[in-house]
């Protein structure tokens, strides 16, 4: 997903007109992804520390806290509102066409 975004980054960034619709509906999705995962991560570094990672005074305990699921919450939310705006404003999910041709 990182690297088809790159890609329609670099298509858009070169002009390419087509590009940008996509590029406005992956770019909140990443960040959804990115934040989604990152808690995996923080978690699974706690356990490779083993009681260590628990204690406050190491950044993974810290990451794993509160703001962290408030930030996955209220990113979930803002993913969900950008892509209905890209939809809507840059018409970036067209009808498909008859089933003779795929989507």
């Amino acid at each position: 997903m990182v690297f088809q975004t790159a890609d329609v980054l670099r298509r858009s960034d070169g002009g390419e007109q087509e590009a940008y619709p996509l590029l406005r509906i992956m770019t909140p999705l990443i960040k959804f992804r990115a934040c989604r995962d990152a808690r995996v991560v923080t978690g699974d570094a706690m356990e490779v520390r083993g009681g260590c990672g628990y204690i406050e005074e190491f950044s993974d305990a810290r990451l794993c806290g509160t703001p962290s699921r408030l930030h996955l919450e209220g990113t979930s939310n803002i993913v969900a509102l950008d892509v209905i705006r890209a939809i809507q404003r840059e018409d970036s999910l067209p009808p498909c066409v008859p089933m003779s041709t795929p989507c």
